[in-house]
């Protein structure tokens, strides 16, 4: 894992994060949720477009760790895309969400950050992912 400084207002989604690890109903509704703002947000959204499907793979990454079917990946890790997923879920984070274009400025950095931060490990997801097809 990889030493970037976190965005503003991330510290305290992954601090939630963090404690929701040893609760999986928890984690559900954080996963529910992110694929239900993903919906709303569409493929096509000017600042978010490109970072989509790092949030899907971040949802695959998480279900699959407590499924228990991915298991090279710790649970520090896992807490750091949990807290981005929480970030992006959140409607009042450091730009509120309702604000057109501008209100998801501020989920891309923690994408990036999360991207950037984590990028061996989301990599080793997705070759173990493709493996499994």
């Amino acid at each position: 894992m990889e030493n970037y400084k976190a965005p503003a207002g991330f510290d305290k989604a992954h601090r939630e994060a963090e404690m929701m690890t040893d609760n999986p109903s928890r984690v559900q509704s954080v996963l529910d949720k992110t694929l239900d703002k993903l919906k709303s947000v569409g493929d096509d959204n000017e600042v978010l477009g490109e970072f989509v499907d790092s949030l899907k793979t971040f949802v695959r990454m998480v279900t699959a760790f407590f499924k228990g079917d991915y298991k090279d990946v710790s649970k520090t890790t896992i807490a750091v895309v949990i807290g981005g997923l929480i970030y992006f879920i959140s409607p009042l984070d450091l730009i509120p969400d309702f604000i057109p274009i501008v209100g998801y400025l501020d989920d891309a950095t923690v994408i990036v950050y999360i991207i950037k931060r984590l990028k061996n490990e989301v990599e080793k997801f997705q070759e173990w992912e493709a493996s499994m097809i």
